[in-house]
């Protein structure tokens, strides 16, 4: 077995370490930045495969497991912070639009609860607050839900993934994977200034001048923003599993 698969295995059996859903920094980044606006950038067309594995990462730290989905995450949440009614594998309904929201479920779920879940369609934060039990009344399958992160939510990310990252459609699945999995969690902050995204400018560098190599470095070196706060243990661990699964994407294991 490798040692990403090693790692995962501990963290999903660690006590408590994956029950913590803390905000996504990516809808901040998103919310704040306007990144695609900035940049300018045109939609891609067919995109690459990520690695089932890292599939399997970014799950584990969104909703744990499909046991743990159908205990705790069947209906809305609001994780907190700036974050919106949430739902699925990460799904947040604050930061689309009611006929987005339509678009993306309305194969996975009734017309009744698009319609009590379209309330939340652009209110994040205190306000989406407000509306937690009110859309108590929805409840999403964990098949469903997947249905709509594999085929939506998840190629949406890899298509941001690859118009930040130049050269990153030369990576091996599981390194693809892995910054996948960093872009789901913190947006495609690899442009922003400031001291919090200088790992994440560093990324952007390596990748770019394909030193790719050098880039688990500056995943693991992120750290530093969560390394003392107990409560963010689990994002400690995932920037480690994401550091370790590229690595292993560049050596074939």
């Amino acid at each position: 077995m490798a040692l990403f698969d090693d790692i995962l295995n501990e963290a999903l059996t660690a006590p408590g370490l994956l029950e913590q859903i803390p905000e996504r920094e990516a809808q901040r980044v998103e919310a704040e930045h306007r990144l695609d606006e900035l940049l300018g950038l045109e939609p891609f067309g067919a995109l690459p495969d990520i690695s089932e594995r890292a599939i399997q990462l970014i799950v584990a730290f969104e909703v744990t497991s499909e046991a743990t989905y159908e205990r705790r995450y069947r209906r809305p949440i609001w994780p907190k912070g700036q974050s919106g009614i949430t739902i699925g594998i990460g799904y947040d309904v604050g930061y689309v639009t009611a006929a987005i929201l339509e678009q993306d479920w309305r194969r996975n779920t009734s017309i009744e609860n698009i319609a009590v879940l379209k309330d939340g369609c652009g209110r994040i934060g205190l306000a989406a607050k407000v509306l937690l039990d009110r859309v108590q009344l929805v409840n999403i399958p964990f098949q469903n839900a997947m249905a709509v992160f594999r085929n939506i939510t998840l190629e949406h990310t890899i298509a941001k993934t690859i118009r930040y990252l130049p050269n990153s459609t030369e990576l091996p699945s599981d390194c693809l994977g892995a910054l996948v999995s960093l872009v789901y969690n913190r947006g495609a902050s690899f442009l922003l200034s400031g001291e919090r995204y200088q790992e994440m400018r560093g990324i952007y560098e390596e990748i770019k001048t394909r030193n790719f190599n050098n880039v688990p470095a500056k995943i693991r070196a992120m750290k530093r923003l969560w390394i003392n706060n107990p409560d963010m243990a689990g994002l400690v661990k995932r920037r480690e599993l994401e550091a370790v699964l590229f690595e292993e994407g560049l050596h074939g294991r």
